[in-house]
């Protein structure tokens, strides 16, 4: 099945995040949230893994779209995000495999 998001508006990271960037800073995971969801207009998802000294890192953001793929929606399911502490790291990932550098793995 191939999914065309076609009325999607572009998303555009520094106007949702309001200051928080990926800059390997520690931030509040509601904060992170809050502001994306304010961007987006619409509830979200997020996943965290933990990198080698133990911190819990935000790895993954799920924006939900309806079945056309035609529009963002609220995410009728949000995943348990076990692996997220109240205080996340916005860590850099580059390119390239993030296990090369030994910077994180997930659990």
């Amino acid at each position: 099945m191939r999914i065309q998001i076609l009325n999607v508006p572009l998303i555009r990271p520094n106007s949702i995040f309001s200051g928080i960037q990926p800059n390997g800073g520690f931030y509040n995971l509601e904060a992170i949230k809050k502001a994306i969801e304010k961007g987006i207009e619409h509830t979200i998802g997020v996943e965290c893994n933990i990198d080698l000294n133990g911190n819990s890192q935000l790895f993954e953001v799920y924006i939900c779209v309806d079945k056309s793929g035609s529009n963002i929606i609220d995410c009728p399911i949000i995943p348990e995000t076990k692996r997220c502490n109240e205080i996340v790291e916005f860590a850099v990932f580059g390119s390239r495999n993030i296990l090369d550098g030994g910077h994180a793995y997930s659990l």
